[in-house]
């Protein structure tokens, strides 16, 4: 992997420390104990199930490996550091569509910390690529599949953990 730094919010950070140490400690072992099991049991195991706890393995393997490097190499930015004057890492972005008037809350976020389900979305992302340095009143234009999507920056702010981040910490 590419050496690089990588800036994360607090939160992000401490999201992803949770996955890793849940990987490592409960998912790692389901595997391993479900193998003793069929083991123990006296069930050979076929060659399906063989290949599937395998491929599970390698992929836990996998996702370990990666957490690993992207929190040995995240650089954490406190709530201080998160703009709100413009668009940058960690800002809560409230955007108005153009074209339907809809309104969309977004959080921008490093691509180690993105989760479309909870609109937080990649700076890296077309949209938040477009978005990062705009200030209240700009708008962006972003090409996508369905066409051209044009949005106008409502209001910013930082996140708060009022929201329910925390419980949402702690169950990822």
């Amino acid at each position: 992997m590419e050496d690089r730094t990588l800036f994360v919010t607090e939160a992000g950070l401490r999201r992803l420390e949770n996955e890793l140490q849940e990987l490592r400690a409960a998912r790692r072992s389901e595997v391993a104990e479900r193998v003793r099991e069929l083991q123990a049991n006296g069930r050979k195991i076929d060659e399906d199930e063989g290949e599937d706890n395998s491929t599970e393995a390698s992929f836990l393997d996998e996702r370990i490996a990666l957490l690993q490097y992207v929190v040995g190499a995240a650089v954490p930015l406190s709530a201080e550091e998160i703009p709100t004057d413009y668009v940058g890492l960690g800002s809560q972005v409230t955007l108005r569509d153009l074209e339907s008037d809809d309104t969309w809350e977004l959080r921008v976020v490093s691509s180690a910390e993105a989760d479309p389900l909870r609109d937080w979305i990649s700076s890296e992302c077309p949209v938040g690529a477009a978005l990062l340095n705009k200030r209240v009143g700009e708008t962006i234009e972003v090409e996508a599949p369905v066409g051209l999507l044009r949005y106008e920056v409502l209001s910013l702010a930082r996140p708060s953990f009022e929201t329910g981040e925390e419980a949402y910490l702690q169950a990822a």
